[in-house]
């Protein structure tokens, strides 16, 4: 156990012995008591205290030592701290200027490449309206849409001769009823045209 020890020890034996006398009394407890004051005068001898005194002393020196050493350490971190300070403003500067020019380039670009597809898309929509006419007229040049064509004068030709009565007996019915009404004329276009809406909406 250190000499600091010791002398910490006493002490705190001296007002414990002290306390419990003021407490309790007794000639027990005052022999406790001046038993603990001996202890603490032969633990707090002259070479103690020296011994002490000077410990404390050269922890005094090397606290000084300590403080000045902070005291340097805090200069040098706030002139770091200026010079990083000022280095961060040019590097913010430096961001934002490049930030800017790369805003406008990827600007710059986005137009060229909406152009791009702006040309592109007249361009499709041109060819295909070029290749939908060019097939058009391929249809209308070939034999088939001849032949289709024929096929709808014939279908129009037997309705036309229906529609006009021509046929003899053979004629188209409405059936009201019991009765049947034969169909010609606009009645006839009437009746196709409403029975054709019927089944389109049905």
């Amino acid at each position: 156990m250190s000499q600091r020890d010791e002398l910490k020890r006493a002490a705190e034996l001296v007002n414990k012995t002290y306390a419990d006398l003021c407490e309790q009394g007794g000639d027990q407890l005052a022999e406790a008591w001046n038993s603990a004051e001996l202890a603490y005068d032969d633990a707090a001898n002259p070479d103690v205290v020296l011994a002490l005194l000077a410990e404390n002393e050269a922890y005094a020196s090397r606290l000084h030592e300590v403080a000045t050493i902070c005291v340097t350490a805090e200069q040098e971190r706030d002139h770091l701290k200026a010079e990083i300070a000022g280095l961060r403003t040019g590097y913010q500067a430096y961001e934002q200027v490049n930030a800017e020019l790369k805003a406008e380039n990827d600007r710059l670009r986005s137009d060229i490449e909406t152009w791009k597809l702006s040309i592109q898309a007249e361009r499709n929509c041109h060819r295909a309206e070029k290749e939908g006419l060019q097939q058009e007229l391929d249809r209308l040049k070939g034999p088939a849409f001849a032949e289709d064509l024929a096929a709808l004068r014939k279908d129009a030709d037997r309705y036309r001769w229906l529609q006009h009565g021509h046929s003899g007996h053979i004629e188209v019915v409405e059936w009201i009823g019991p009765h049947a009404a034969g169909m010609i004329g606009d009645d006839l276009d009437a009746l196709v045209d409403a029975a054709m809406s019927k089944a389109v909406q049905g």
